[in-house]
Protein backbone atom coordinates (compact mmCIF):
# COMPACT_ATOMS: atom_id res chain seq x y z
CA UNK A 1 0.00 0.00 0.00
CA UNK A 2 1.33 3.27 -0.92
CA UNK A 3 0.19 6.77 0.18
CA UNK A 4 -0.41 9.34 -2.34
CA UNK A 5 1.76 12.04 -0.70
CA UNK A 6 5.13 11.06 -1.26
CA UNK A 7 8.65 13.40 -1.14
CA UNK A 8 11.94 12.75 -3.67
CA UNK A 9 15.03 14.11 -4.61
CA UNK A 10 18.20 13.08 -7.45
CA UNK A 11 21.23 15.08 -8.41
CA UNK A 12 23.95 14.27 -10.37
CA UNK A 13 27.57 16.38 -10.97
CA UNK A 14 30.41 15.76 -12.77
CA UNK A 15 32.85 17.94 -15.00
CA UNK A 16 30.32 18.13 -18.21
CA UNK A 17 26.93 17.92 -16.22
CA UNK A 18 24.81 19.29 -13.73
CA UNK A 19 21.53 17.68 -13.08
CA UNK A 20 18.97 18.41 -10.13
CA UNK A 21 15.71 16.38 -10.11
CA UNK A 22 12.76 16.90 -7.21
CA UNK A 23 9.12 15.12 -7.04
CA UNK A 24 6.69 15.65 -4.23
CA UNK A 25 2.65 14.97 -4.39
CA UNK A 26 -0.35 15.66 -2.17
CA UNK A 27 -3.56 13.56 -2.15
CA UNK A 28 -5.60 14.14 -5.27
CA UNK A 29 -8.11 12.57 -6.68
CA UNK A 30 -6.79 12.24 -10.24
CA UNK A 31 -3.46 12.67 -11.94
CA UNK A 32 -2.35 16.46 -11.61
CA UNK A 33 1.06 16.89 -13.11
CA UNK A 34 3.04 19.98 -12.98
CA UNK A 35 6.37 20.12 -14.28
CA UNK A 36 9.01 22.94 -14.07
CA UNK A 37 12.24 22.88 -16.54
CA UNK A 38 15.01 25.30 -17.92
CA UNK A 39 14.89 26.40 -21.44
CA UNK A 40 17.88 23.79 -22.06
CA UNK A 41 15.87 20.71 -21.05
CA UNK A 42 12.25 22.01 -22.62
CA UNK A 43 12.62 19.79 -25.53
CA UNK A 44 12.80 16.85 -23.20
CA UNK A 45 9.59 17.84 -21.18
CA UNK A 46 6.92 15.67 -23.43
CA UNK A 47 9.48 12.49 -22.40
CA UNK A 48 9.42 13.38 -18.67
CA UNK A 49 5.96 13.80 -18.47
CA UNK A 50 5.01 10.38 -20.05
CA UNK A 51 7.63 8.94 -17.52
CA UNK A 52 6.02 10.18 -14.16
CA UNK A 53 2.87 9.72 -15.47
CA UNK A 54 3.70 5.86 -15.76
CA UNK A 55 4.76 5.82 -12.53
CA UNK A 56 2.49 7.90 -10.65
CA UNK A 57 -0.99 7.01 -10.97
CA UNK A 58 -2.71 9.74 -8.92
CA UNK A 59 -2.16 12.80 -7.12
CA UNK A 60 -1.49 16.22 -7.19
CA UNK A 61 2.19 16.15 -8.37
CA UNK A 62 5.09 18.92 -9.04
CA UNK A 63 7.99 18.22 -10.43
CA UNK A 64 11.80 20.23 -11.05
CA UNK A 65 13.92 19.57 -13.41
CA UNK A 66 17.15 21.16 -14.17
CA UNK A 67 19.97 20.40 -16.19
CA UNK A 68 22.85 21.96 -17.38
CA UNK A 69 25.47 20.87 -19.95
CA UNK A 70 29.03 22.14 -19.82
CA UNK A 71 30.45 20.75 -22.73
CA UNK A 72 31.28 23.10 -24.81
CA UNK A 73 29.18 22.83 -28.21
CA UNK A 74 30.90 23.03 -31.57
CA UNK A 75 30.26 26.44 -33.62
CA UNK A 76 28.09 26.05 -36.52
CA UNK A 77 28.70 28.51 -39.72
CA UNK A 78 25.49 28.96 -41.71
CA UNK A 79 27.48 30.47 -45.00
CA UNK A 80 24.37 30.86 -47.12
CA UNK A 81 22.97 33.09 -44.61
CA UNK A 82 26.14 34.80 -43.50
CA UNK A 83 26.42 35.64 -47.78
CA UNK A 84 22.88 37.07 -47.58
CA UNK A 85 23.47 39.42 -44.82
CA UNK A 86 26.86 40.27 -46.54
CA UNK A 87 24.89 41.00 -49.91
CA UNK A 88 22.42 43.52 -47.71
CA UNK A 89 25.56 44.94 -45.82
CA UNK A 90 27.04 46.14 -48.91
CA UNK A 91 23.89 47.34 -50.36
CA UNK A 92 23.35 49.78 -47.14
CA UNK A 93 26.39 51.06 -47.40
CA UNK A 94 26.78 51.84 -51.07
CA UNK A 95 23.06 53.78 -50.40
CA UNK A 96 24.15 55.56 -47.18
CA UNK A 97 28.18 55.76 -48.10
CA UNK A 98 29.68 58.95 -50.48
CA UNK A 99 32.45 55.96 -50.88
CA UNK A 100 31.48 52.92 -53.04
CA UNK A 101 34.92 51.30 -51.65
CA UNK A 102 33.26 50.97 -47.97
CA UNK A 103 32.58 47.44 -47.05
CA UNK A 104 31.04 46.25 -44.12
CA UNK A 105 33.09 44.50 -41.25
CA UNK A 106 32.96 41.03 -40.89
CA UNK A 107 32.43 40.90 -36.85
CA UNK A 108 28.70 43.43 -37.50
CA UNK A 109 27.56 40.39 -40.09
CA UNK A 110 28.44 37.41 -37.78
CA UNK A 111 26.46 39.09 -34.99
CA UNK A 112 23.17 38.36 -36.98
CA UNK A 113 21.51 35.56 -35.68
CA UNK A 114 21.54 32.65 -36.80
CA UNK A 115 24.63 33.09 -38.62
CA UNK A 116 26.32 31.05 -35.88
CA UNK A 117 24.82 28.45 -33.87
CA UNK A 118 25.72 26.19 -30.94
CA UNK A 119 25.94 22.49 -31.95
CA UNK A 120 26.56 18.99 -30.43
CA UNK A 121 26.63 15.84 -31.82
CA UNK A 122 24.24 13.16 -31.25
CA UNK A 123 26.29 10.95 -28.58
CA UNK A 124 26.90 14.21 -26.49
CA UNK A 125 22.97 14.42 -26.20
CA UNK A 126 22.43 10.82 -25.82
CA UNK A 127 25.11 11.75 -22.76
CA UNK A 128 23.24 13.87 -21.54
CA UNK A 129 19.70 12.63 -21.79
CA UNK A 130 21.23 9.34 -20.22
CA UNK A 131 22.14 11.20 -17.27
CA UNK A 132 19.04 13.33 -16.82
CA UNK A 133 17.05 9.87 -17.03
CA UNK A 134 19.17 8.01 -14.29
CA UNK A 135 18.80 10.95 -12.40
CA UNK A 136 14.92 11.12 -12.69
CA UNK A 137 14.71 7.41 -11.69
CA UNK A 138 16.64 7.76 -8.78
CA UNK A 139 14.55 10.60 -7.40
CA UNK A 140 11.29 8.63 -8.13
CA UNK A 141 12.91 5.46 -6.78
CA UNK A 142 13.37 7.52 -3.48
CA UNK A 143 9.70 9.03 -3.89
CA UNK A 144 8.69 5.22 -4.31
CA UNK A 145 10.20 4.82 -0.69
CA UNK A 146 8.89 7.50 0.97
CA UNK A 147 5.00 6.78 -0.58
CA UNK A 148 5.53 2.96 0.94
CA UNK A 149 6.77 4.05 4.06
CA UNK A 150 4.25 6.91 4.69
CA UNK A 151 1.48 4.17 2.96
CA UNK A 152 2.73 1.03 5.22
CA UNK A 153 1.99 3.65 8.39
CA UNK A 154 -1.67 4.35 7.15
CA UNK A 155 -2.11 1.09 6.55
CA UNK A 156 -1.46 0.08 10.03
CA UNK A 157 -3.05 2.72 11.52
CA UNK A 158 -6.41 1.25 9.52
CA UNK A 159 -5.50 -2.28 10.23
CA UNK A 160 -5.63 -1.34 14.08
CA UNK A 161 -9.11 0.57 13.68
CA UNK A 162 -10.15 -2.04 11.77
CA UNK A 163 -9.53 -4.51 14.93
CA UNK A 164 -11.05 -1.48 17.28
CA UNK A 165 -14.10 -1.75 15.60
CA UNK A 166 -14.92 -5.60 15.32
CA UNK A 167 -13.63 -5.15 18.94
CA UNK A 168 -16.54 -2.84 19.58
CA UNK A 169 -18.75 -4.61 17.48
CA UNK A 170 -18.73 -7.80 19.71
CA UNK A 171 -19.30 -5.61 22.90
CA UNK A 172 -22.52 -4.46 21.10
CA UNK A 173 -23.79 -8.06 20.02
CA UNK A 174 -23.11 -8.77 23.68
CA UNK A 175 -25.25 -6.51 24.82
CA UNK A 176 -28.04 -7.10 22.09
CA UNK A 177 -30.22 -9.41 24.59
CA UNK A 178 -30.71 -7.01 27.52
CA UNK A 179 -31.16 -4.35 24.92
CA UNK A 180 -34.08 -5.81 23.32
CA UNK A 181 -35.67 -7.02 26.40
CA UNK A 182 -35.96 -3.48 27.55
CA UNK A 183 -36.77 -2.46 24.28
CA UNK A 184 -39.89 -4.82 24.66
CA UNK A 185 -40.78 -3.72 28.82
CA UNK A 186 -40.59 -0.66 27.26
CA UNK A 187 -42.87 -1.23 23.84
CA UNK A 188 -45.54 -3.16 26.07
CA UNK A 189 -45.57 -0.33 28.91
CA UNK A 190 -46.51 2.05 26.02
CA UNK A 191 -48.93 0.26 24.52
CA UNK A 192 -51.03 -0.44 27.79
CA UNK A 193 -50.25 3.22 28.93
CA UNK A 194 -52.05 4.13 25.58
CA UNK A 195 -54.48 1.53 25.26
CA UNK A 196 -55.86 2.30 28.78
CA UNK A 197 -58.32 4.48 27.49
CA UNK A 198 -61.07 3.83 24.72
CA UNK A 199 -59.37 3.61 21.53
CA UNK A 200 -60.35 5.53 18.78
CA UNK A 201 -58.68 6.39 15.42
CA UNK A 202 -55.91 9.02 16.43
CA UNK A 203 -54.96 6.37 19.21
CA UNK A 204 -54.82 3.64 16.90
CA UNK A 205 -52.85 5.50 14.37
CA UNK A 206 -50.64 6.85 17.60
CA UNK A 207 -50.37 3.02 18.77
CA UNK A 208 -48.75 1.85 15.43
CA UNK A 209 -46.17 5.17 15.24
CA UNK A 210 -45.15 4.01 18.42
CA UNK A 211 -44.46 -0.03 17.39
CA UNK A 212 -43.06 1.11 14.19
CA UNK A 213 -40.57 3.10 16.10
CA UNK A 214 -39.14 0.30 18.67
CA UNK A 215 -39.62 -1.97 15.84
CA UNK A 216 -37.41 -0.15 13.67
CA UNK A 217 -34.62 0.53 16.90
CA UNK A 218 -35.43 -3.17 17.74
CA UNK A 219 -33.71 -5.89 15.55
CA UNK A 220 -29.97 -4.07 14.39
CA UNK A 221 -28.77 -7.73 12.88
CA UNK A 222 -28.37 -6.94 9.62
CA UNK A 223 -26.63 -3.81 9.79
CA UNK A 224 -24.08 -5.81 12.37
CA UNK A 225 -23.74 -8.13 9.55
CA UNK A 226 -22.85 -5.66 6.97
CA UNK A 227 -20.13 -3.78 9.73
CA UNK A 228 -18.92 -7.21 10.30
CA UNK A 229 -18.75 -7.94 6.18
CA UNK A 230 -17.58 -3.97 5.43
CA UNK A 231 -14.49 -4.67 7.99
CA UNK A 232 -13.87 -8.05 6.08
CA UNK A 233 -13.39 -6.53 3.39
CA UNK A 234 -11.41 -3.37 4.34
CA UNK A 235 -9.07 -5.89 6.00
CA UNK A 236 -9.20 -8.08 3.30
CA UNK A 237 -7.65 -5.01 0.77
CA UNK A 238 -5.48 -3.92 3.43
CA UNK A 239 -3.35 -7.78 2.92
CA UNK A 240 -3.10 -7.32 -0.38
CA UNK A 241 -0.19 -5.81 -2.43
CA UNK A 242 -1.86 -3.20 -5.07
CA UNK A 243 -2.15 -0.22 -6.01
CA UNK A 244 -5.30 2.15 -6.47
CA UNK A 245 -7.21 1.08 -3.73
CA UNK A 246 -7.97 4.39 -2.11
CA UNK A 247 -11.01 4.28 -4.03
CA UNK A 248 -12.33 1.13 -2.69
CA UNK A 249 -11.55 1.78 0.44
CA UNK A 250 -13.08 5.38 1.02
CA UNK A 251 -16.56 3.89 -0.52
CA UNK A 252 -16.11 0.80 2.21
CA UNK A 253 -15.75 3.67 4.48
CA UNK A 254 -18.70 5.97 3.57
CA UNK A 255 -20.80 2.56 3.47
CA UNK A 256 -19.65 1.53 7.33
CA UNK A 257 -20.44 5.23 8.49
CA UNK A 258 -23.58 4.79 7.09
CA UNK A 259 -24.67 1.46 8.58
CA UNK A 260 -23.59 2.81 12.13
CA UNK A 261 -25.92 5.91 11.63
Amino acid sequence: MKSMTGYGNGSFRDEFFEIDVEIKSLNHRFLDLSINTNSEISHLEYDIRKRLGDAIKRGKVYANIYATNKKTPKLILDESLLQQFNEIYKRAYSIVSSSTNTKPEPIEIIRNEGVITRGRGKDEDKDFEYAINRTLELCLGRYEEMRLVEGNRIGNWLSESMNRVKERLGTIEGHLPHYREELKTRLQQVVQEITSTPVDKDIEKRIMVEVAFYVDRYDINEELVRLHDHIEKMSDILRRDEVEIGKRMNFIIQEMQREIQ
